[in-house]
C-alpha cells in the first residue's frame, strides 16, 4: 500500500484527516485543498506546500502540539486504534479519488478556496471576519455548524487579509 501511495495523496489525506473524520465532509475539505493546488494559491503548487502554508490549516501550525502526529501519518498507519485507522484509510481513499479525479468532478467551483468550522472556532460569531468577503457555497449534505465553504470569484493569487487572532482551525 505504501509504495502505491503518492506524496500528493499522503499530503491531501493528512489535511483531510486533520480537519474531519466524516466521509461526506472529507470530500469537500479535500476539494478545497485541490482547488488551492489547481490555482497556485499563495504561489503554492503542491499539496505539501498548500498544507504547510503558514496559518492555513491549524493542525500544521508550528505551535500545534498535534502537528508532529499529522506530519508522520503514512499509508501504513496501523498503530492507531481501529476506529482511528479506519478513518485514516477513509481519508487516504478520499484523497486518491480527488487527486486522480477529472476537474469536472468538482462538487463546487474551482474558486471555492476557503472553509471554516464553527465547531472548531466557537469564539467567532457569527463567523470569522474574512468570511464576509466571500460568497457562501451551499453544501447540502454537510451541517453548517460543522463546515461552511466559501468561494472567492476574484481570487488574484493573494491570501485574504485576516486579523492576527484568526488562526484557529480554518483554511482561510
Amino acid at each position: 500500500l505504501k509504495a502505491r501511495t503518492s506524496d500528493r495523496v499522503l499530503w491531501l489525506a493528512r489535511a483531510i484527516y486533520s480537519e474531519t473524520t466524516k466521509p461526506k465532509e472529507m470530500r469537500y475539505v479535500g476539494w478545497v485543498v485541490r482547488n488551492r493546488v489547481d490555482v497556485n494559491y499563495n504561489g503554492k503548487s503542491t499539496y505539501r506546500d498548500i498544507v504547510l502554508d503558514d496559518k492555513q490549516f491549524s493542525a500544521f501550525n508550528r505551535s500545534n502540539p498535534k502537528r508532529d502526529y499529522y506530519l508522520t501519518l503514512d499509508a501504513d498507519h496501523l498503530k492507531a486504534p481501529f476506529h482511528k485507522s479506519r478513518n485514516w484509510f477513509q481519508a487516504l481513499d478520499t484523497s486518491r479519488q480527488i487527486v486522480n479525479a477529472d476537474s469536472s468532478e468538482r462538487p463546487f467551483s474551482a474558486s471555492t478556496l476557503y472553509f471554516y468550522s464553527e465547531v472548531s472556532m466557537p469564539g467567532y460569531k457569527p463567523h470569522p471576519v474574512w468570511a464576509s468577503r466571500f460568497s457562501k457555497v451551499p453544501v447540502p449534505d454537510v451541517e453548517e455548524k460543522r463546515f461552511r465553504f466559501f468561494a472567492d470569484h476574484s481570487y488574484n493569487g493573494s491570501p485574504p487579509l485576516a486579523s492576527s487572532s484568526e488562526t484557529a482551525s480554518v483554511a482561510k
